[in-house]
């Protein structure tokens, strides 16, 4: 039906599955990275999962969150490690999991629909999984795209062929 869904893997840890919706077909599953180089994660301690938590003695945008869940159907990771946002009464809050994740996807595919209207769920999946570098998730070894959203607009968005003045209609995928 043309429409692009996007859902955060999970944080349980697993190495072998990912959450509903994110497991479905057709769905973009996304899983967490860190948004910067914050050393051990958490601090002191475990991030609770069923297993009993896990940490990362290090932590960087190029690192998989040890409680992302993960498996052959995970689509990309995005920053969803100390995510600060607006709170209730213009506080700022932080927040850590996959479900900061999935939004951070769910607005470059945005972008990519308002600057090529025609563009489909599938090349706007395309263009998120092609757009940053592989990592490797330390639980199963899987290869895993990291987003990287203005190489994501760049692929998506900039058109073939566009003649002066007139709009664009196709994307470089």
């Amino acid at each position: 039906k043309g429409v692009v869904v996007v859902a955060s893997s999970g944080n349980h840890g697993s190495a072998s599955g990912i959450a509903a919706p994110a497991c479905n077909t057709g769905v973009i599953a996304v899983g967490a990275t860190y948004d910067a180089s914050l050393g051990r994660q958490p601090p002191m301690g475990t991030y609770p999962t069923p297993g009993g938590g896990c940490f990362d003695a290090t932590s960087s945008p190029a690192t998989v969150a040890c409680f992302t869940n993960s498996n052959k159907q995970l689509d990309l990771v995005a920053p969803g490690v100390s995510i600060t946002t607006p709170g209730m009464a213009g506080t700022a809050v932080t927040y850590t999991g996959t479900s900061l994740s999935a939004p951070a996807a769910s607005a470059v595919a945005a972008l990519l629909r308002q600057c090529r209207p025609a563009i489909t769920p599938a090349e706007v999946t395309q263009a998120l999984v092609m757009s940053g570098p592989q990592l490797t998730d330390p639980k199963n070894k899987l290869k895993v795209p990291a987003l990287d959203a203005l190489t994501a607009l760049n692929l998506g968005c900039t058109c073939k062929s566009k003649p002066k003045g007139a709009a664009c209609t196709d994307g470089l995928l």
